[in-house]
């Protein structure tokens, strides 16, 4: 059997397999939004419902007393049954963000750092200096140019072997420290929704001045798109640059951060 069958014939197997847990774990990370729906349509269903018999009601009153204030209640019953779904749909979404905010927050402050005791050493101030890289003897899973990017920035377990960095290893490296010296331009475009100079500024060791940043950005040919609106002031939203601008604009914020060391991760692929 040639190498080609035997691909076809282990991907007839390993596709359908991935496509079934595929399904199972999207059904099982959909679950809680279809609890969710299932109880906001049956509070609105029971809310229809209370609202139905309080009309019968006054409509049956109606036929009794013959009063002149009955349509008007009845109108009102309405309204407040409107109301009512209103109210409770608003303090469901009140409630399910509320619910998320106490998660990110529990996320943020109980999930352990990876922060080893041996990898405590400070480097030195003005490390990287050369910005030299060299892998020895790495060995790691699902290698390619991202894991490569990411190794370097700690992010990922080297299974054998060391990244030395400017005659440092780097697994020895508090990795806050070790991040913060070097800068990295995604494929993807990064951008806060702030202002031009906080996204310009953002990870810096020392922040630019205000003359450097306009400078900067008139050589790349970025400044008019926000000297029209507020200069550095101006807020930077999704549609206020393109794909390939936004790009720039991350090239631009690594040059204005002087790092030695500067990892590219095919920032004008796209």
């Amino acid at each position: 059997m040639r190498h080609s069958d035997h691909w076809v014939a282990l991907s007839g197997i390993a596709i359908p397999f991935l496509l079934i847990l595929s399904r199972k774990h999207i059904v099982a990370s959909q679950t809680p939004f279809y609890l969710l729906a299932t109880a906001q349509n049956m509070l609105s269903l029971v809310l229809d419902l209370i609202t139905a018999a309080l009309a019968i009601i006054v409509v049956s009153i109606s036929f009794e007393t013959r009063e002149l204030g009955t349509g008007l209640a009845l109108f009102s019953i309405v309204g407040l049954g409107t109301s009512t779904k209103l109210l409770i749909s608003q303090w469901t979404e009140l409630e399910t963000s509320l619910g998320a905010m106490r998660r990110i927050n529990d996320f943020a402050q109980n999930t352990p750092r990876d922060i080893s005791s041996y990898r405590s050493l400070p480097p030195p101030r003005d490390w990287p200096s050369k910005g030299g890289i060299e892998f020895c003897n790495v060995s790691l899973s699902y290698s390619g140019k991202s894991t490569l990017i990411s190794s370097i920035l700690g992010l990922v377990h080297i299974q054998q072997g060391c990244i030395i960095v400017d005659d440092m290893d780097i697994s020895l490296l508090e990795p806050d420290s070790l991040r913060s010296s070097v800068t990295v331009v995604p494929q993807n475009a990064v951008l806060l929704r702030a202002d031009v100079r906080t996204n310009l500024t953002l990870g810096a060791a020392e922040a630019p001045s205000h003359v450097k940043m306009t400078e900067a950005l008139k050589e790349y040919g970025l400044y008019d798109r926000f000297h029209e609106r507020d200069g550095l002031d101006t807020l930077v939203v999704a549609d206020l640059l393109s794909h390939g601008e936004q790009q720039i604009f991350c090239i631009v914020q690594a040059l204005l951060h002087k790092s030695h060391l500067v990892l590219l991760d095919e920032p004008t692929g796209r």
